[in-house]
């Protein structure tokens, strides 16, 4: 009975301060140990644009000279550990003048500046990305424009940012960013940005161009590479507009060998609040290029889309079937297929979806069940690693038409039938 369940269930698969020019030719090779007389802790702590922001796994070699004027020699490296999860690598050693160089792969070998050191200290080494920044996420909106960059920018230069649509012209904005967020000299720097238009305003589905200037400046001062980044502008607010209902719920998937598709299944209550329901269906979106927040019926998002039940997706179903999922008559169940395409290919089946269900009232409102974030092949490889298949030819379907294809060296598995 249980193994039944979860055929008609589905199965929910539920995100250096930088020196140049530096010859280091006159740094003595010897090593230097510690001396038992008046040792002190020291901790060196990496990280990247920003203190909070540690980087772990950076190797570190010590540099070390009694006083200022004296010879710099290297310190013995020997044991020490490359930093921990938090940024950190703590040693002792003498009184006197530290330096540390940190090292990691996609990383420039960074050198912090030198230490006096008198007592307990921490080091700080601002490493340098290799890479220059670059958007990574961007939402327009219609008073605003959320941005985040791959790197640390320097906030000072925020003015070298343009921001225009392709019918108002430009539109003038403020920055809006943690100030709280420094590195260990206390300068400030901002990876995630909202621009908050303060003249012109974008129409609601038209495009809007952010222009990055080369005069831009990430938190080592190197310029940033200019190019743009357009977006189409949503509709201010639209996470409050998701009202999420337990009358609403996304049941799960099916892979089907036949139709060459994937197939979700949910539940709506023919009443919610009470208030008939007129409507129901199933919104998807593109998790790549939107967020749960943009999946709900008429976002403007060129990436989300909403697809209304027909009678045809209403599954029919006995008081045995009811009484074993755990509704009532007043719930009906619905499925929608959604077709592979002729390529069928990794892109294809890795790609995650966020879908949910919704359903429309009687008085225009709409309620939505809980998103779920799925692709195609995480659902095949459950169903066939558990041979939850129907028969032999889908579960040999899910094997060549899915499996192998996203990975080539998938061992293959007998069918064994579920027994009822």
């Amino acid at each position: 009975m249980e193994k039944r369940i979860k055929r008609i269930v589905a199965f929910i698969i539920a995100f250096a301060l930088m020196v140049t020019g530096i010859n280091f030719s006159g740094i003595g090779s010897k090593t230097v140990d510690a001396d038992s007389q008046g040792e002190v802790t020291i901790t060196a702590i990496t990280y990247e644009g920003v203190t909070d922001n540690t980087v772990s796994g950076a190797d570190v070699v010590l540099y070390y000279k009694e006083s200022a004027n004296a010879q710099e020699v290297v310190w013995n490296n020997s044991q020490l550990q490359p930093t921990d999860e938090t940024g950190s690598v703590s040693w002792t050693g003498p009184k006197g003048y530290w330096r540390v160089k940190a090292s990691k792969e996609n990383y420039e070998d960074t050198y912090s500046e030198w230490y006096d050191v008198t007592s307990a200290t921490d080091i700080y080494v601002k490493m340098e990305n290799a890479d220059l920044a670059q958007i990574t996420y961007a939402k327009a909106h219609q008073t605003y424009f959320d941005v985040e960059f791959s790197q640390y920018l320097d906030p000072t230069t925020f003015s070298n940012i343009t921001i225009r649509t392709m019918t108002s012209g430009y539109i003038f904005f403020d920055a809006i960013y943690d100030d709280t967020q420094t590195d260990h000299n206390g300068n400030v720097y901002a990876k995630k940005i909202r621009f908050e238009y303060t003249y012109g305003r974008p129409e609601v589905g038209s495009y809007i161009t952010l222009v990055i200037n080369s005069m831009i400046k990430d938190c080592l001062g190197r310029m940033v590479e200019r190019y743009s980044w357009e977006e189409r502008v949503l509709i201010d607010g639209n996470s409050s507009d998701i009202e999420i209902s337990e009358g609403v719920e996304m049941l799960g998937f099916q892979v089907s060998a036949y139709v060459e598709g994937m197939r979700a299944n949910y539940l709506v209550d023919n009443v919610i609040d009470g208030k008939q329901v007129v409507e129901r269906g199933l919104v998807y979106g593109l998790a790549t290029y939107c967020s749960q927040k943009d999946v709900y019926v008429g976002s403007p998002d060129w990436f989300v889309r909403s697809f209304s039940a027909t009678s045809k997706g209403n599954i029919p179903l006995s008081d045995l079937d009811r009484q074993e999922i755990g509704i009532s008559e007043s719930t009906d169940m619905y499925a929608m297929t959604m077709l592979f395409t002729q390529h069928k290919n990794a892109l294809e089946f890795n790609d995650d979806m966020i879908v949910r269900a919704y359903a429309l009232l009687e008085d225009g409102n709409y309620y939505y069940s809980n998103e779920i974030q799925y692709n195609i092949y995480d659902i095949a490889n459950l169903f066939y690693a558990n041979s939850y298949s129907f028969d032999e030819y889908s579960h040999n379907y899910l094997f060549n038409t899915i499996l192998k294809v996203v990975k080539p060296d998938y061992i293959p598995i007998a069918y064994e039938p579920l027994e009822y």
